[in-house]
């Protein structure tokens, strides 16, 4: 993720807290995005507290009146989470006490596991799901902008899947999100290379990329259309996610993509 043009949201130069999860600021942006009912999107948070330390919490992604609340959990905005160390995934929603609680069943959705404070590390991503009984609803992810001039972020990557993103708040050239310079595996066979997999969320389906051995990401769909050597095209969008399948575990260096004003 070394290369990445730079495509800031709506930033807004202040000295104000703009929301309740932001309290001292100094460049803050939003991104706003659009739940559809039924439908189920990536996003990430490239906006941070004003620790700038690269790690959001729940509560300080969401607030506590953006995503639709419920009683019961089948009925609320989830946020799901993937453990790439477990393998798993974890559910989130929030009750109408506007906290976050565990909800990857009934049974721990009823033992109120308050979450807020579980953290979404920088340079990950993860699911939102919104019901489809739901209208759809607009949310905004306020926060301060990670990084400088000369800000640089280390985003590990472990052996087989994990949901990532930029570390900025910056879209990614999916041509360059890893290279076989930074650690990516590449192979003629895409079954034996790194593969990077978006989500679209309008059509709801899935565009696989590998690796080829000339550095470049081609559609890998299927052994046919990764014959027909189609290069990926496109960018990964502020704010957006995408799987990582990586055949090693290494550490990309993401570089901080604009300057900073502070």
């Amino acid at each position: 993720m070394k290369r990445m043009s730079v495509a800031l949201v709506a930033l807004i130069v202040t000295a104000i807290g703009v929301h309740a999860a932001v309290t001292s600021v100094n460049i803050v942006g939003y991104k706003e995005t659009t739940l559809e009912a039924g439908k189920r999107i990536i996003m990430s948070a490239p906006l941070y507290d004003p620790s700038g330390d690269g790690t959001n919490t729940l509560i300080g992604i969401f607030g506590t009146d953006q995503l639709l609340q419920a009683v019961n959990q089948a009925n609320a905005d989830r946020v799901i989470v993937f453990d790439t160390v477990a393998g798993v995934y974890q559910a989130y929603a929030q009750y109408t006490d506007g906290h976050f609680y565990r909800a990857n069943s009934a049974e721990e959705w009823d033992d109120s596991i308050l979450a807020d404070d579980d953290t979404i590390p920088a340079g990950s991503s993860f699911w939102v799901v919104h019901p489809a009984s739901a209208p759809a609803r607009d949310v905004s992810l306020l926060g301060e902008v990670l990084g400088g001039k000369s800000h640089t972020q280390d985003v590990a990557l472990v052996t087989g899947y994990q949901l990532a993103s930029s570390a900025y708040a910056a879209e990614i050239d999916i041509q360059e999100i890893a290279k076989i310079a930074d650690g990516a595996t590449a192979a003629i066979n895409n079954a034996n290379a790194d593969r990077i997999v978006t989500w679209d969320a309008a059509a709801q389906a899935y565009q696989t990329y590998a690796l080829y051995t000339d550095d470049v990401w081609y559609k890998a769909n299927t052994a046919e259309e990764w014959d027909d050597s189609i290069a990926a095209t496109g960018t990964i969008p502020v704010g957006g996610g995408f799987w990582y399948i990586s055949k090693t575990d290494f550490t990309l260096t993401d570089a901080c993509p604009y300057s900073g004003a502070y």
